[in-house]
């Protein structure tokens, strides 16, 4: 940088900016400032996630494997060709299957899941289960319309209070009580110490409880083409996850074989109705037979009779046979036409071996099965399922169509042996009455114990298959508990940690960021070619006046320094006037001129200050002296000069003038000639004249005197003052509106910001170049340990 020489009227070109260049050294100085409240966010990070590890419940994960067994490896497909159990195992399915909502309410039902015991901490309510409930609830009785309700148990000796059942009221254990979910009976747990403080017990909706589970429960393939299925949950109870895992494994593999039996069960119940029926008609022939005996002297038959007998019933149990066989399908085509949704199977072991029939039956079975496996895991509207129900009404139309068919044919041969019968019958006319009659009888017995054996045969059949059915499925792994899931300790900690540290830096950059106060010097000399005479440390200290002649302090040197840097402004001519002024108010151009009127008074040089802030006057407070007589008296009356010069007190060589009483209208007032006549005097009687001005931003009179001075100091407050003031000053500067500008930091902190980059004022030896740095010396401040500094920040 150079220097002005000559006329004092400075020719430099603004500097090129680099404020938007990212500085390390600064964000590390920021860091190093704010490390206090990093330590601070950290340890509240790592409280806080202790005490969350502490107080969350933890998470198990319970798992078991299952198979589902393929058709073609196992008995299934022997049993399949039997026609017993139709249709093929899909994977995908069986696992909608699990995790449907029908086998969860199950679940809950079998280990009354909406029934809990809860017990009070300090903190949270636990829930107990198992061997660790001081009671056990037995449900007696369930209402139709049970609903959710919650009640307060207080545990005694023989008895128990319970509360919210209109107030409190005591139950001797094993009593039946009766609640809002049904009636119950609550039994003690003697193993179990029992809390003084009571206990929670709690019936949820059966539903809401189901659909929560339901979304607990998770199946997945354990490899992508094989038919190992993994059932898993996550409990906070691992004694009631693997209950609940292990129980829905058995509800499932029992509702599996509910299906494969419905076929089953269905032909031996319609086996069991014939046989009843064919029993009672064989035990009326027999008692009949035996009456006849008793009644008539038994005459035994000839040969020839014996022939045509033996014939006649021969023809007779064919014909009796097919006539069942046409009973049979009418009976079917009656159970198929009376079919009011097409949920239902029809037996396929009904006595009819006709092969067709038989495909058609079993081949409608498998679309019944798929729907019903549908029905779990789809809703009504489910196109499959539509598709499906079309499929098993065209099956059935099938069916019947074919039925029919049969019967036709059957009819034709029922035609001949119709007569055949009849002509064996006028033949056995022939024969004597008695012996007719009893032909008759034997015949008929005969034809009956046949269509019996035959039936009896058949359920038997049905009966083995139904013993022998077995799961499709087998449990590879019982659920087991396989530890904690959540929380996760380490992730959490690590989590804590690096919040702890990455929020107040995130704090600090967006604080940095959004921040439109000026922070340090950088920002200055990047944006503006001004030169700064020198900064000045913020103080706490009230004093107005802060130098003094035999004064070391810290801010005394800095105005030292900005007194010797004056100086090299105008090196070539005597500097006498100098103007002090601001952007807006509260930047601190007052004390700076007060302070720099004394340090030059200090010298012995005749120092005067111009309290010309005619709006918002400060000065004369500061020094607690009288403002009725001043500059504004000065310009509109003819006052001399001495009347409106004071003395400061205790100061040698410093006076001042007041403002005077506030006029209305200032600017004018600074274009009087009499402003003219008090600047010329002041030249010829004082070695230094410092001009308190009004702030540059608001209005114009600093503007109106820079005519009277040789150079301009313009201040600027350190976190004060705004970034946007710097373009400001700087166009001041180039457009030549003030002689010798310069500039002055005021106020400047040291709070960890990184100001000036550790150009901070203490005590010691040191020389600075130019402006802002100069001569001068200072004693230096012993240096701080890092503890020390770490417990500084943290006051402040």
């Amino acid at each position: 940088m150079s220097y002005p020489q000559g006329t004092g009227e400075q020719d430099f070109s603004p500097q090129q900016s680099n404020g938007n260049q990212f500085d390390i050294k600064k964000l590390i100085f920021k860091l190093i400032g704010f490390l206090p409240w990093v330590v601070i966010c950290l340890a509240i990070s790592i409280f806080s996630a202790n005490l969350y590890i502490r107080y969350t419940p933890k998470s198990y994960k319970i798992s078991a494997n299952l198979l589902i067994k393929d058709e073609d490896q196992s008995s299934y497909k022997a049993l399949k060709d039997l026609n017993i159990i139709p249709g093929n195992l899909d994977v995908g399915n069986q696992i909608n299957i699990l995790e449907s909502y029908t086998l969860s309410e199950r679940v809950v039902d079998s280990l009354f899941l909406n029934i809990k015991i809860k017990q009070e901490g300090r903190v949270t309510t636990s829930e107990i289960y198992g061997k660790q409930r001081p009671f056990t609830v037995k449900v007696v009785e369930r209402f139709p319309d049970a609903k959710a309700s919650a009640y307060f148990v207080k545990l005694s000796r023989d008895s128990y209070f319970i509360s919210g059942i209109g107030g409190n009221r005591k139950v001797v254990y094993g009593d039946t009580v009766e609640v809002a979910y049904g009636k119950v009976i609550i039994e003690r747990n003697p193993l179990i110490k029992a809390d003084s403080k009571g206990y929670q017990l709690v019936f949820n909706d059966k539903r809401a409880e189901a659909n929560e589970l339901k979304g607990r429960i998770t199946v997945i393939r354990v490899t992508e083409q094989g038919g190992i299925l993994e059932v898993a949950m996550n409990d906070e109870i691992p004694e009631r996850g693997i209950n609940i895992i292990d129980k829905l494994m058995e509800v499932y593999n029992a509702a599996g074989l509910d299906d494969k039996n419905a076929v089953a069960n269905k032909t031996i119940f319609f086996l069991n109705d014939k046989l009843a029926s064919v029993t009672h008609e064989l035990d009326s022939l027999e008692y009949a037979a035996e009456l006849f005996k008793r009644n008539h002297k038994f005459v035994s038959v000839d040969q020839a009779g014996t022939v045509f007998f033996s014939q006649y019933t021969s023809v007779q149990i064919d014909k009796d046979k097919l006539l069942n066989q046409i009973t049979l399908l009418e009976f079917l085509e009656s159970y198929i036409s009376n079919f009011k949704n097409t949920s239902d199977i029809i037996p396929s072991s009904y006595g009819q071996n006709e092969p067709t029939l038989l495909k058609l039956i079993n081949d409608h079975n498998t679309l019944v099965a798929e729907k019903q496996r549908m029905e779990l895991v789809s809703t009504s509207s489910d196109p499959y399922l539509e598709r499906l129900n079309v499929s098993i009404r065209d099956a059935r139309q099938n069916i019947l169509r074919n039925i029919r068919s049969i019967k036709t044919a059957f009819q034709s041969q029922m035609q001949g042996f119709e007569n055949n019968s009849s002509a064996l019958e006028s033949r056995i006319k022939q024969i004597p009455m008695e012996e007719r009659l009893t032909l008759k009888l034997a015949r008929d017995i005969e034809v009956k114990k046949a269509i019996y054996v035959d039936l009896l045969k058949r359920k038997e059949e049905t009966e083995l298959s139904l013993a022998s059915n077995i799961n499709d499925t087998r449990v590879v792994d019982n659920a087991t508990d396989l530890g904690v899931v959540s929380p996760k300790v380490g992730s959490i900690r690590s989590m804590a940690i690096l919040l702890g540290i990455v929020i107040p830096i995130l704090i600090i950059v967006l604080k940095d960021f959004f921040n439109t106060k000026i922070q340090d010097r950088k920002e200055i000399e990047s944006n503006t070619a001004i030169p700064i005479l020198g900064e000045l440390s913020y103080e706490k200290n009230k004093k107005s006046i802060v130098i003094e002649s035999k004064s070391r302090s810290p801010i005394a040197e800095q105005f030292r320094l900005i007194r010797t840097n004056l100086q090299y402004m105008m090196p070539d001519k005597q500097l006498k006037t100098i103007l002090v002024s601001s952007f807006m108010s509260g930047e601190g151009k007052s004390f700076v001129s007060l302070n720099l009127a004394s340090s030059l008074s200090i010298t012995g040089a005749k120092t005067v200050i111009l309290e010309f802030d005619l709006r918002k006057p400060k000065l004369s407070k500061y020094l607690n002296l009288p403002n009725e007589l001043g500059l504004s008296n000065f310009i509109i009356k003819d006052i001399p000069f001495n009347d409106i010069i004071q003395t400061v007190p205790d100061r040698d060589n410093l006076y001042v003038i007041s403002s005077g009483p506030i006029p209305p209208n200032p600017a004018e007032l600074l274009l009087s000639k009499r402003t003219v006549m008090l600047f010329d005097y002041l030249k010829e009687n004082f070695d230094y004249i410092i001009i308190d001005t009004a702030p540059v931003g608001l209005v114009t009179d600093a503007l109106l005197i820079e005519k009277f001075v040789d150079l301009s100091i313009f201040i600027i407050r350190h976190k004060f003052s705004f970034k946007a003031v710097i373009p400001f000053i700087d166009k001041l500067y180039r457009e030549k509106k003030f002689k010798n500008m310069g500039v002055i930091v005021n106020g400047i902190k040291n709070d960890g910001g990184g100001y000036g980059y550790g150009y901070g004022y203490g005590y010691g030896y040191g020389y600075g170049y130019g402006y802002g740095y100069g001569y001068g010396y200072y004693i230096q401040e012993k240096k701080k340990s890092f503890w020390e500094r770490l417990l500084s920040g943290f006051k402040k």
